[in-house]
C-alpha cells in the first residue's frame, strides 16, 4: 500500500491524434519526454514508479492506494471528455470504485494538447490532484480539430474535500452539476437508434413547416463503464426532403436499428417509419 504522495510518469507519442496523445509528466510542458525507468524514493518507502510506453491508443491505467483510499486511473474517450476546464465528480455509486473524477484542461483548436497527472495526495480528509498542461511544439504537425484533453480517476470512496490544481497553484473549478453539451429539443416525432451497452447512436427526427424533415444525430454514452449516468453529445444535424432520406442519414450515422415514438414504449421497425 502506498502512502503520502504518489507521483505518476507518462510519455507522449510523436503522432498527434484527435484524442490528445499522452504527454510526458517527467518533461517540461510542451517538451517531448524520454521513457525512463528511474526509481522514485519517498520518506517512508521505496517503489518503482509506473513507466508508460509511447501512446498506443490505450490510456495507461495504474492502480494503487493513498492512506487507504484506493484509486484507478480511468481512460476517458473523446465522447466523455470534459467540455471545459475544470473537473466533475460523479458518484458515489455501487462497485469497487464508486467515485469518478473527470479532469479537463479546456478546449483547444488543434490536437497535440494534453493534460497529465503529476501528483496525488490524500491526508485522510482532502484529496489533492496536481496536473500539468501540455502544449504542442510550434513546429509540430497537428490536426486542426477541436480537442478536449481529459483524464479520469476512480476512487474507492468520496473524500471529504477534493482539490485540483495546476503546477502554478491555480485551482481548477469544480463543476458540481454536469450539463450535457446539448439537450435534445422537444417536439421530435421519432427517434431512430441503435447500439447497446455503453454507447447508443440516435437520430432525432422533426417535421418542418414546409413538409420536410430535420434531424439531429446524437451519441449517448455512459460517463464511465457500468455507470447509470448518460450524456448526450451532438454529432451533426440537417434537413432532408423525405423519410427515405432520413433512413439514409441514420444508416450512415450508425443509428439505423429500431424506432421509438413519443409516449410509446414499443419498438418499431425503420421500414414502418419510412412508410408511415
Amino acid at each position: 500500500m502506498r502512502h503520502g504522495t504518489l507521483k505518476i510518469i507518462c510519455c507522449t507519442a510523436a503522432a498527434a491524434t484527435v484524442l490528445a496523445s499522452v504527454a510526458g509528466c517527467n518533461a517540461k510542458p510542451a517538451k517531448t519526454p524520454e521513457t525512463t525507468s528511474d526509481t522514485s524514493y519517498s520518506e517512508t518507502e521505496t517503489y518503482l514508479e509506473p513507466v508508460v510506453s509511447p501512446y498506443s491508443g490505450q490510456w495507461p491505467v495504474d492502480s494503487g492506494s493513498l492512506n487507504g483510499l484506493k484509486y484507478d486511473l480511468e481512460p476517458i474517450s473523446p465522447e466523455n471528455a470534459a467540455p471545459a476546464r475544470g473537473y466533475y465528480v460523479y458518484g458515489p455509486d455501487e462497485g469497487e470504485y464508486p467515485v469518478l473524477i473527470i479532469i479537463g484542461s479546456g478546449e483547444f483548436p488543434t490536437g497535440g494538447y494534453d493534460v497529465c497527472i503529476v501528483n496525488m495526495e490524500y491526508d485522510g480528509n482532502e484529496f489533492t490532484v496536481t496536473i500539468r498542461d501540455i502544449a504542442p511544439e510550434p513546429d509540430d504537425i497537428v490536426p486542426e480539430v477541436l480537442t478536449y484533453p481529459s483524464i479520469g480517476i476512480c476512487l474507492s470512496d468520496l473524500p471529504s474535500s477534493i482539490r485540483v490544481v495546476d503546477e502554478n497553484g491555480n485551482e481548477l473549478e469544480r463543476l458540481d452539476t454536469y450539463i450535457p453539451e446539448y439537450e435534445v429539443e422537444p417536439g421530435w416525432i421519432a427517434v431512430i437508434q441503435n447500439g447497446a451497452g455503453e454507447i447508443i447512436y440516435k437520430t432525432y427526427v422533426y417535421e418542418t413547416d414546409d413538409g420536410k424533415y430535420s434531424y439531429i444525430n446524437v451519441v449517448s454514452t455512459t460517463i464511465s463503464w457500468g455507470s447509470p449516468r448518460w450524456r448526450d453529445v451532438v454529432h451533426g444535424s440537417g434537413i432532408v426532403d423525405t423519410r427515405s432520406d432520413i433512413y439514409e442519414v441514420a444508416n450512415e450515422f450508425g443509428s439505423c436499428g429500431y424506432v421509438l415514438y413519443p409516449d410509446d414504449t414499443e419498438l418499431h421497425s425503420i421500414y414502418d417509419f419510412i412508410n408511415g
